[in-house]
C-alpha cells in the first residue's frame, strides 16, 4: 500500500464554464510558490498523491490540485460526446487559480497534462510563473521532424465499469503496460487507482472522452514560452512519447531537460523522485525569486523620495494606494489577486520607505508624487485603487490628471472631512504605542489583535531595543489636517469610471456614502457585507472579488 502522508488540505469549489471542479489547495505561507498539477488522460487528483506533495511542499511549494472534468467530484460529461474541448481544460486551470486565489503559479502537467500546461503557458503567459513537463509532447511546431506518438501500447478493450475491482485492474494494467521495465510501483499505482474509483462514478466518461479532446488542442507558439523558467522531464523508456519528444520541448522552449533512466510514461515512480523533487524545487525557487515584488525609489521635485514595490504582469497597470499610517505592503494580498496584473503599489510621503518626515505634506504633494510614480513606473493610463486616505489621493489625481487614469476605485474614501477633535484623538492614539515592541506577535496583541493590528505589526521595522512603526504619530496628524477639506470640485471633474466601494461597518455614515455617490459623474457602487474601513484586510476574498470584476469588466 501506500504510505499515507498527512497534510493539510483546503476544499476548494471551482466554477468554470459549464463545470463544477473539485479542487484542493494547501494554501502555503509566506515565500511559497503556488504548483498548480495538471494530471494526464483520466487523472482525478488522486493520481498526485499526498506522499509527493508534501515532498513539494518541502521545497516551497503551495501545491493546488484538482478533479478534472469527468473525474472525481468534477463535472462529467457523456462517454464520447464531451461538452468541453481542450481550451475549456485550459481555462479551468486558470479557474482554479482563481478560486483558490493564486495570481501566479508554476504549471506542472504530465502526459495530456503536460500539452495542456503548454496551452494555458501559451494562452495566460501572465498566470504562468514556472512550467513542469513531464512525460509529454511539444504542443507545438519544434522545426524538426519527431518520431510518431506510439498507439496500440495500452490494451483498447474496456472494463465492466461497473465492477470496481475490474476498473482498478485495468488501470493498473495501463499504467504496467507504460511505465518501463522494472519501474511499476505498483502498490502506490493501485491504491491511487482504488481511490481514484471509489471517488468517481464512472470512469467511462474520462476513459473516452478525455484522449478524444487532447486531439483537439490548438497548436500553441512553443517559441512565445521563451523566458519563462520551465524544466522538462522525460523517461528514457517512454513507449509512448520517445525521449526526443521532451529534448525537442526542452530545447524550444529554453527549459532545462531531466531524463530518467529506465522510467517510462506517466508520473515517475517514487525511486525517481529523489532526483526529480530536488529539480521541481529549484525550479520553484527560481520562478519565486521572479515572482517576489522589486523596490525602488524614486526621487520627486520637492526633494523627498518615494518608495515603490513593483509586480509583474499584464497591462494597463494597477497602481495601489494606503490608508494613512498604513505602507504598501498591506495591499500586496490585493495586488497578487489582480489575476496576473502589473500592478505598482506606493509608499505614500511620511510612510513606509519613503521619506520619513517630508516638509510638504499638503494634499498637492501627494498628488505631484501619484503623478511622478504613474509616468516613471508605467504605460499610462492605468487602473488606479485607493484606500481611506489613499483613495482620497487616487480621486485628486483622476480629477487633476485624467490622461492617467483609465478606471478608479475608491475603499472607504470620500472628498473628504473629518474635524480637530478626531485629528488629535488619533495623534493620541498613535503616540499611545508602548514602543518598541518585543516582538510582531506582542504588536499585535497590544494593538488589539485583527487583521488591522496584525497588518501594522508586519509592517514594523527593527531599531535599537525591538520593533518601531514606520510612521511618525505627528506626521500622520499634519496629513490628516489636509484631508479635511471636503473636495466636492474635484470629485465632481472625475471623468474616469469610478467604483466606490463602501464597508458595512466602515467609518461613514449612510447619507454621507449615498451623497458622495451621487457627486460623481460615472459612479458604480458596491458594498461589503460584515466588513470594517480596512475591508481589504478583513474582508479580502470579497473586497477582491469586486475588484477585479470592476477592472476586467469589458
Amino acid at each position: 500500500m501506500e504510505e499515507r502522508t498527512r497534510i493539510a488540505w483546503r476544499e476548494v469549489a471551482v466554477h468554470a464554464r459549464g463545470a463544477t471542479l473539485a479542487a484542493q489547495t494547501t494554501d502555503g505561507g509566506e515565500g511559497d510558490v503556488p504548483l498548480l498539477l495538471l494530471g494526464g488522460a483520466t487523472w482525478s487528483r488522486d493520481w498526485w498523491p499526498d506522499e509527493l506533495c508534501a515532498a513539494l511542499v518541502a521545497q516551497g511549494a503551495s501545491v493546488v490540485r484538482f478533479d478534472a472534468r469527468d473525474t472525481g467530484a468534477s463535472t462529467s460529461s457523456p462517454p464520447g460526446a464531451p461538452d468541453y474541448d481542450a481550451e475549456d481544460l485550459a481555462d479551468d486551470a486558470v479557474a482554479v487559480l482563481d478560486a483558490c486565489g493564486v495570481d501566479r503559479a508554476v504549471v506542472l502537467g504530465c502526459s495530456m497534462g503536460g500539452g495542456l500546461a503548454q496551452l494555458v503557458a501559451g494562452r495566460s503567459p501572465e498566470r504562468v510563473a514556472g512550467l513542469v513537463v513531464l512525460s509529454s509532447a511539444p504542443a507545438g511546431p519544434v522545426g524538426r521532424p519527431l518520431d510518431a506518438a506510439v498507439g496500440g501500447v495500452v490494451d483498447p478493450s474496456e472494463p465492466d465499469w461497473d465492477d470496481a475491482d475490474e476498473v482498478v485492474d485495468w488501470i493498473v494494467a495501463a499504467e504496467r503496460a507504460v511505465a518501463g521495465t522494472g519501474a511499476l510501483d505498483e502498490p502506490m499505482v493501485r491504491a491511487i487507482a482504488r481511490r481514484a474509483v471509489a471517488r468517481t462514478p464512472s470512469l467511462e466518461p474520462a476513459a473516452a472522452n478525455h484522449l478524444l479532446v487532447a486531439a483537439s488542442g490548438p497548436s500553441v507558439e512553443l517559441d512565445a514560452l521563451r523566458g519563462i523558467p520551465a524544466l522538462v522531464v522525460h523517461g528514457a523508456a517512454d513507449p509512448v512519447f520517445p525521449a526526443q519528444h521532451g529534448e525537442a520541448l526542452a530545447a524550444t522552449i529554453g527549459a532545462s531537460f531531466l531524463l530518467l533512466d529506465d522510467v517510462g510514461h506517466g508520473l515517475p515512480p517514487r525511486t525517481a523522485w529523489p532526483l526529480l523533487v530536488p529539480r521541481i524545487g529549484a525550479l520553484l525557487r527560481e520562478a519565486g525569486g521572479r515572482m517576489q515584488p522589486q523596490r525602488r525609489s524614486i526621487a520627486v521635485e520637492d526633494g523627498a523620495t518615494i518608495s515603490v514595490l513593483n509586480l509583474p504582469g499584464t497591462s494597463p497597470a494597477v497602481v495601489l494606494l494606503h490608508g494613512l499610517a498604513g505602507s504598501a505592503t498591506e495591499l500586496l494580498p490585493t495586488a497578487r489577486a489582480l489575476g496576473g496584473r502589473r500592478a505598482v503599489l506606493v509608499d505614500q510621503r511620511g510612510h513606509g520607505e519613503s521619506t520619513r518626515r517630508p516638509a510638504d505634506v499638503r494634499r498637492a504633494a501627494f498628488v505631484a508624487d501619484v503623478v511622478r510614480v504613474i509616468e516613471a513606473e508605467t504605460t499610462s493610463p492605468v487602473d488606479l485603487v485607493g484606500h481611506s486616505m489613499g483613495a482620497h489621493t487616487a480621486m485628486l489625481v483622476a480629477a487633476v490628471r485624467p490622461d492617467l487614469v483609465r478606471r478608479l476605485v475608491l475603499l472607504e474614501g470620500t472628498e473628504g472631512g473629518g474635524t480637530r477633535e478626531e485629528r488629535e484623538e488619533l495623534g493620541a492614539f498613535l503616540r499611545s504605542w508602548r514602543v518598541p515592541f518585543p516582538s510582531r506577535d506582542a504588536a499585535s496583541a497590544a494593538l488589539g489583535g485583527g487583521p488591522l493590528a496584525e497588518a501594522w505589526a508586519a509592517d514594523l521595522e527593527a531599531s535599537d531595543g525591538g520593533l518601531r512603526p514606520r510612521f511618525d504619530a505627528d506626521v500622520m496628524v499634519a496629513i490628516l489636517e489636509h484631508v479635511e477639506v471636503p473636495r466636492w470640485e474635484e470629485w465632481a471633474a472625475v471623468q474616469a469610471p469610478t467604483l466606490v466601494v463602501f464597508a458595512e461597518h466602515g467609518m461613514f455614515t449612510a447619507a454621507q456614502q449615498a451623497r458622495f455617490v451621487a457627486h460623481g459623474r460615472d459612479v458604480a457602487r458596491a458594498d461589503l457585507p460584515g466588513a470594517s474601513h480596512d475591508a481589504h484586510l478583513d474582508a479580502h476574498d470579497a473586497w477582491a472579488c469586486v475588484l477585479r470584476a470592476f477592472l476586467d469588466a469589458p
